[in-house]
């Protein structure tokens, strides 16, 4: 489970304030005690953004946390580090952090419980491999002092097994305290871990008794997973109207998936009319406060010039933006407007490394796209045997969906496998393979190779 801290995202602008504000505090000022102010702002944030006596107040809290952190208070400024490693930005979030970390340390000495706990997080999220179990000892010791919010977090530490061993009993145990203490990031997580079947058999419509239980309390969060489980039918009866509602109800609490899938509602008509000019307006919310997949829907829109003057250029920013934060789907979108020239200077080779990228962050067509270079020559020699090791991956991805027995994975598993073919003595064994596994009874196996592009078609033929 990704640590519910990410959902408090700063936008670009307060990153850059923050990078600035680390630079000068931390080297100029040396101090070993927080701004008492700041401390103030951090507490009531924190009862704010977990809901304790009170209705949960995501916006508010961030708002509090950005101005403890323009005094300098180190621990606000922990916390947008955790941001922008959220957003991808990974390697500056780590290098900022390393301009307060002794500062952090000196306030952790005086024994000042939320200094100890920024630290511990610090270490865990932002470098697991090399200070995940100095980070756990830390946890354990903060949540033996204070237990509310800080039971949460090392049920974090125990179900990622971030130095120490994957335990979920013990996480779900731990959640399940600080749930009870009023915390509504633990309720979240609970919700997440039966929805995904961790630690718990999968429970859908438990899942959603958990996120309910955080929405009713004003938790966007929460709406955001309750509206996609009304959408996708994931144990509650599929209703489109009921989670553009939800998703709604998220999105103007701040949420920034809830945004980005608020806008997906709008552009696709579901639940709603179609709306381009408010599914712009919300992906555009949701891309300031650092969300990926709303860059790469603006980009798109851009584009292809939806509602909108198109402007390739602008939309190869956007991707750009994206890929920055580690977006798959952005790469894909770079990858194509270097391959085609479309809003940046043509280059093949910049089109192959951005589908490589693509491929690192598990974009599911990546390989696809990659194995069409290799297969045409785009950016690289022809190789049809690294085509076929890349098709194979792609084929791969597709059976896993299929076993799903979804029909679009079954059409497209069919046509990779043709094209993974490497001689026609495998023909009949892709045959067996395909009438086991296909539950429908349809003849896609003589049609399929039709339906590839000629380019696929062509090698199909040449190799089998």
């Amino acid at each position: 489970m990704i640590k519910r801290c990410c959902r408090k995202v700063s936008s670009l602008r307060s990153i850059i304030v923050w990078v600035g504000l680390v630079l000068n505090f931390s080297s100029n000022l040396g101090f070993s005690q927080a701004d008492p102010t700041a401390g103030v702002l951090i507490l009531k944030a924190k009862d704010l953004s977990a809901g304790f006596d009170g209705p949960v107040q995501e916006t508010k809290a961030k708002e509090l946390y950005r101005k403890a952190a323009r005094l300098g208070d180190p621990r606000a400024l922990a916390w947008e580090a955790w941001q922008a490693h959220y957003q991808g930005q990974t390697n500056e979030a780590r290098a900022a952090f390393l301009k307060i970390e002794n500062t952090l340390k000196e306030m952790a000495k005086n024994n000042l419980p939320e200094a100890k706990r920024s630290l511990a997080n610090s270490w865990g999220i932002l470098f697991p491999k090399e200070k995940g179990a100095e980070a756990f000892r830390l946890m354990q010791e903060v949540s033996t002092e204070a237990s509310r919010f800080e039971q949460y977090d090392l049920g974090w530490f125990y179900e990622l097994g971030v130095g120490t061993k994957v335990d979920l009993a013990k996480a779900l145990d731990l959640y399940s305290q600080s749930a009870d203490a009023g915390n509504a990031y633990a309720v979240d997580a609970i919700g997440l871990l039966y929805e995904q079947g961790k630690g718990v058999p999968k429970d859908p419509a438990e899942a959603i008794r958990w996120y309910t239980r955080a929405a009713d309390r004003g938790d966007g969060w929460a709406m955001n997973r309750l509206a996609s489980c009304y959408e996708n039918g994931a144990g509650v009866e599929k209703s489109y109207e009921k989670a553009f509602e939800t998703y709604r109800k998220s999105a103007e609490l701040g949420d920034e998936w809830g945004q980005n899938n608020l806008g997906n509602c709008y552009y696709h008509g579901r639940g709603t009319r179609k709306d381009y000019k408010k599914a712009y307006e919300w992906y555009k919310k949701s891309a300031e406060q650092g969300n990926g997949a709303a860059m790469v829907n603006l980009g798109f829109y851009h584009e292809n010039g939806i509602g909108i003057t198109q402007d390739e250029a602008e939309a190869v920013r956007w991707y750009q933006k994206a890929a920055e934060r580690g977006n798959g789907a952005a790469f894909i979108r770079l990858g194509v407007c270097y391959e085609n020239g479309r809003g940046i200077e043509k280059d093949t080779r910049k089109a192959l490394a951005a589908y490589l990228e693509a491929a690192e962050e598990k974009e599911f067509w990546a390989e696809d796209n990659v194995a069409r270079c290799y297969t045409e020559g785009i950016g690289t020699p022809k190789n049809p045997e690294e085509a076929r090791k890349w098709y194979g991956r792609m084929r791969i991805k597709l059976e896993e969906e299929s076993k799903k027995n979804e029909a679009w994975a079954w059409d497209n598993l069919g046509r990779f496998l043709l094209l993974a073919k490497t001689s026609s003595r495998q023909a009949k064994a892709l045959e067996k393979l395909w009438s086991r596994l296909h539950p429908y009874d349809c003849p896609e196996l003589v049609t399929l190779s039709g339906r590839a592009a000629s380019a696929y078609a062509r090698w199909v033929y040449a190799s089998t």
